[in-house]
């Protein structure tokens, strides 16, 4: 039988458990994980503290190797490259330890709120938990909970000093080595703080600005060699007889075969019999001849005359000017230097060449170095040479031998990788020197008997051609010997050689001429020839390009073609009624060409000569514009700039990459705009509104101007976002005058001497966040895109102001709801048209009435980026609803036509960056890091780059670096086909929203509180 409970021996109650219970046992379990967690967390970190302590990152002997390699010779350009290259890996295992670290705390942070709530919870319940206690509860609970909490809080406190070892030794010593390691002695300044500001390095530049080299015509060939000057309205027919098409002729005193070269109001040509050699001189404008200028013999110079073809004669080579003087070299060998003035600088003798036809290569130059190719006799007898002489004085830089025949090319000078090559052409080897020693970079041997074409090059493409044995496509970037290397001989052809006259290349085609009249297209990938044109004339002059034409001057007349994809359509003749054999300069819309007795200037009626400094016309010429950064976005408001020498990393701790800084005196998120070497920018606050004027060798601030309010201003201050504030828009100007327009509506023209010149109010615009379109230019007139208030108040307009006066020249009204970018002007089919965007129309404009061209409905909502065209391409996106590719052309509402709506894509849309439009690419910035790039003809997505920084400023090209500006830091990027590459960094120390100028081979840029100029020293 059972035992019968009683009352000393109680049945026990079964145990069952409460919600209170299982609450509790959860939390003693989560204390468990969380403390077992936040343990395992603290040793990961203590064990990445030590590995770091015993093994630093930065100690490598490879490191240290090639640091001392740049340090003993700071011109090797590969060490630094290769140095740029570990120094970027070491940045980023940098970086992510820091990662490693930051994560690691959060995740011990976490651990320790975790326990910390476990623990209480697990106590505040065990004071509810029923009694008596279960039969298997501890049997002394509370000592077991005062060793749980002994213990959380021990772990605690390992937790707290493992992470304040990590963050507060760790990250200051990886910076400090960081800072030391990459701090190059020999290469960046030492040690040097960035002053408020510093004094320029030199007053003036001793050679020529890239932009001032593009807005003029300093070579054979043009600027860079390559034949192709910009689209102008030149006349496609003229005739000797009846003067049409031809501005002016004159009489040439002394013959030559030399071709002209122009800078600015003044054209240079060489002449030569047996008894002299002269550098002539004539005015542009006029053809006067203002100077003829005989270049003395030297004791050294040849006594007999040399003997010389018809074809080449005595003063076959073409000069080449800096701007400051011009040089030229002549068949006896002697060289000479001449100033704007005519006089004789410097003259020397290179010796009587030995030369077949009679010595025919023209000059180049390399910043303040003249590059002369003195190829003569035969290889074997070792006499040819490339020289590189002082500018200034005429003195030997270096002198370099070259195995190779005499030949008859110029050499041309191109910067591939950072490094400026000259490259040359002879028989055998086409060679590459660095412009600096002219030590030898690479060769290939692909060209035989009597050169005479020069190369040329498009992208890092390079083309050279002779009538025997082919034309051949190199790659650069080879080293040494790479005439059997396929990776960088790219294709060659044989058809339809010329002998003298020099290929014309464009990224899609290559064009060659030869001598008996046919010209002959290839394409530049592929090599595969396209089609032939014949002409009945002989040639000597090398084609040129000039917008989408190509000018053909024959021995008797010219051709002027319009190439296609599968021939060339002529669009016009001309004839001088002379022989000719040189080739034309282009500048101002005119052309210049040499015929055998005269010189001549080719153009339409009215078109405006180069205006003297001491004058100016009334707007600014295409290759001014061109060669400054007038407005947002630089020239036509693309974000391009050509290729220079700017730094890719710069810090302004230690001052490395920045050659000065300078407060800014008033607020504003307005971007720098630069001409010559004046910078602007404007400054607002709720009482004033400023224009502020800067020296650009310096950073001084020349003049601050206050845009007085008119009688029409309003007193209220604008309702404006702090990304807007009270002056967003970015100014223009014309070279004359500075334009700004601010967040009241008031706009106003100051001077370069920072006096106003008048000042109006358009009234205050109704806008969500604040006015920020920045101005723009056509001719002398300012553009301002005023949109406000919703699409049915009908409060929008487009104006155009008078530049000289203010007065409003046309204004029209826009059913458009207020909007934020920023109107761009391009000129299509002979029609300036203003390009503006808004919800929910990109719309065109004539600029010269203002009447609407036509019209495309594919933005809504709040539009902030500007447009942007590449070509006739042009590109619109807004974060919503897309990213819409419009070919220009179209008339109306182009809206449902496919014709020209090409595509459309949804992803990754910018809100604020504006798009950056080449030939091949679109590539997109979001405000929240993504950069995307895009295929120009299709919209497909071809990769995207994602940074962790935010960004209002927009993109810029320049060469073929993309500079992102975040707000606190700046990337610089290398697009390629599949991905795009980190070159650089850089940082400001204080935020940026804005966007740089590029001028000058430096790039000004607008912090929050600060002007910072970026170059190297």
């Amino acid at each position: 039988m059972s035992e019968e409970p009683t009352r000393d021996n109680p049945t026990p109650e079964p145990v069952s458990d409460n919600p209170t219970q299982v609450w509790y046992r959860a939390a003693v379990r989560s204390a468990y994980v969380a403390g077992g967690f936040l343990l395992v967390v603290c040793a990961l970190l203590m064990a990445d503290y030590g590995t770091r302590l015993t093994k630093d990152p930065l100690d490598s002997d490879a490191y240290r190797a090639l640091r001392a390699k740049v340090v003993a010779d700071p011109s090797d350009m590969a060490a630094r490259e290769t140095l740029r290259a570990r120094d970027q890996f070491l940045r980023q295992a940098y970086f992510r330890q820091r990662r490693f670290s930051v994560v690691g705390t959060w995740l011990a942070v976490a651990g320790c709120v975790v326990l910390i709530v476990s623990i209480k919870t697990a106590v505040t319940l065990h004071r509810r938990l029923p009694s008596p206690e279960p039969v298997d509860a501890p049997k002394d609970l509370d000592t077991w909970e005062t060793t749980l909490a002994r213990w959380a809080v021990l772990a605690l406190g390992i937790g707290i000093v493992v992470t304040a070892a990590t963050l507060n030794r760790t990250i200051p010593t990886e910076l400090a080595s960081l800072t030391s390691a990459i701090r190059t002695e020999s290469v960046a300044k030492p040690d040097t703080p960035v002053v408020e500001p510093t004094a320029v390095v030199e007053p003036e530049s001793t050679w020529p600005t890239a932009e001032e080299l593009a807005a003029n015509w300093p070579r054979f060939r043009g600027p860079g060699g390559l034949g192709m000057a910009p689209a102008t309205d030149l006349p496609t027919a003229w005739d000797a007889e009846s003067g049409e098409g031809i501005l002016w002729k004159t009489a040439v005193p002394i013959e030559g075969n030399s071709s002209p070269v122009v800078w600015e109001n003044r054209l240079f040509l060489t002449g030569a019999d047996e008894q002299q050699r002269v550098v002539m001189c004539f005015d542009t404008a006029d053809g006067k001849l203002l100077w003829q200028t005989e270049i003395p013999a030297t004791p050294e110079s040849p006594a007999e005359t040399p003997k010389v073809s018809d074809d080449t004669g005595l003063a076959a080579p073409t000069t080449v000017t800096d701007g400051l003087r011009v040089y030229a070299v002549f068949a006896n060998g002697d060289v000479g230097a001449v100033d704007f003035q005519g006089k004789v600088v410097w003259t020397k003798s290179l010796g009587l060449p030995k030369n077949s036809y009679g010595h025919a290569s023209s000059l180049a130059m390399w910043r303040d170095r003249v590059i002369l190719q003195f190829d003569q006799g035969a290889a074997k007898d070792k006499l040819s040479k490339l020289i590189a002489l002082d500018g200034a004085t005429g003195n030997e830089v270096w002198s370099t031998a070259r195995e190779v025949a005499n030949s008859w090319p110029s050499p041309i000078v191109t910067e591939h990788g950072g490094i400026p090559q000259i490259i040359t052409c002879a028989d055998p080897f086409v060679i590459a020197y660095h412009a600096e020693d002219g030590s030898e970079l690479w060769r290939c041997s692909c060209l035989r008997q009597d050169v005479g074409p020069s190369p040329t090059v498009v992208g890092d493409v390079l083309i050279v051609a002779n009538e025997y044995p082919q034309m051949t496509a190199i790659r650069l970037g080879g080293k040494g010997d790479i005439t059997e290397n396929e990776e960088f001989v790219l294709w060659t052809a044989e058809d339809n050689l010329p002998d003298s006259c020099s290929p014309l290349a464009t990224t899609e085609h290559v064009y060659i001429l030869a001598s008996f009249g046919v010209l002959t297209c290839f394409g530049t990938e592929s090599g595969e020839m396209l089609w032939e044109w014949e002409s009945d004339d002989m040639y000597s002059s090398s084609p040129t390009l000039v917008g989408d034409l190509i000018y053909l001057f024959g021995l008797e007349s010219c051709h002027v073609l319009k190439p296609g994809e599968e021939g060339a359509e002529v669009v016009g003749q001309g004839n001088l009624g002379e022989e000719c054999v040189t080739s034309p300069a282009f500048r101002d819309g005119r052309m210049f060409i040499r015929g055998k007795e005269h010189l001549f200037c080719i153009g339409k009626q009215g078109t405006a000569a180069a205006a003297p400094k001491n004058s100016q016309a009334a707007w600014p010429t295409a290759e001014e514009i061109a060669a400054n950064w007038p407005r947002f976005r630089g020239p036509g408001g693309s974000g391009i700039a050509p290729a220079t020498d700017l730094p890719t990393e710069w810090n302004a701790e230690s001052g490395d990459g920045i050659l000065w800084k300078t407060p800014v005196p008033m607020p504003g998120n307005s971007s720098p705009v630069v001409w010559g070497n004046r910078l602007f920018l404007t400054g607002a606050d709720e009482k004033q509104r400023v224009v502020m004027g800067f020296d650009t060798g310096d950073g001084k601030l020349l003049w601050q101007t206050e845009i007085p309010g008119t009688p029409e201003s309003t007193g209220e201050p604008p309702k404006v976002m702090e990304d807007t504030g009270f002056a967003a828009p970015t100014a223009v100007t014309d070279g004359r005058r500075v334009y700004a327009v601010f967040a009241n509506g008031d706009v106003g023209a100051v001077d370069f001497d920072g006096k106003i010149v008048w000042a109006k109010s358009l009234g205050l615009p109704k806008n969500s966040y604040g006015h920020a379109s920045s101005l723009a230019m056509w001719h002398d007139r300012v553009i301002v895109q005023f949109d406000q208030g919703a699409r049915k108040d009908q409060l929008s307009r487009l104006l155009a102001l008078d530049g000289a006066t203010g007065n409003e020249v046309w204004s029209i009204p826009r059913d458009v709801a207020n909007s934020w970018p920023s109107p761009i002007v391009v000129e299509h089919g002979g029609i300036p048209q203003i390009i503006t965007c808004a919800d929910p129309f990109v719309i065109a404009y004539n600029a010269e009435d203002g009447s609407e061209l036509w019209r495309c409905e594919c933005l809504r909502q709040d539009v902030g980026p500007s447009p942007a065209v590449a070509g006739d391409l042009l590109i619109v996106a807004n974060e919503y609803p897309q990213m819409t590719a419009i070919r220009l052309g179209g008339k109306g509402d182009i809206t449902k036509n496919e014709e020209f709506v090409l595509w459309a894509v949804e992803d990754n849309l910018p809100d604020s960056c504006s798009p950056l439009v080449t030939k091949d690419r679109v590539y997109l910035l979001a405000s929240y890091g993504l950069f995307t790039c895009f295929d120009a003809s299709s919209g497909e997505l071809l990769w995207e780059w994602e940074s962790e920084d935010m960004y209002s400023s927009s993109p810029t090209l320049v060469g073929d670096l993309v500079y992102l500006f975040g707000l606190e830091r700046c990337h610089v990027l290398k697009p390629g086909e599949e991905a795009a590459e980190v070159v650089g960094q850089g940082n400001l120390g204080e935020e940026c929203v804005t966007s740089p100028a590029i001028h000058d081979g430096r790039m000004f840029i607008r912090g929050k509180q600060h002007l910072f100029c970026i170059g190297n020293q």
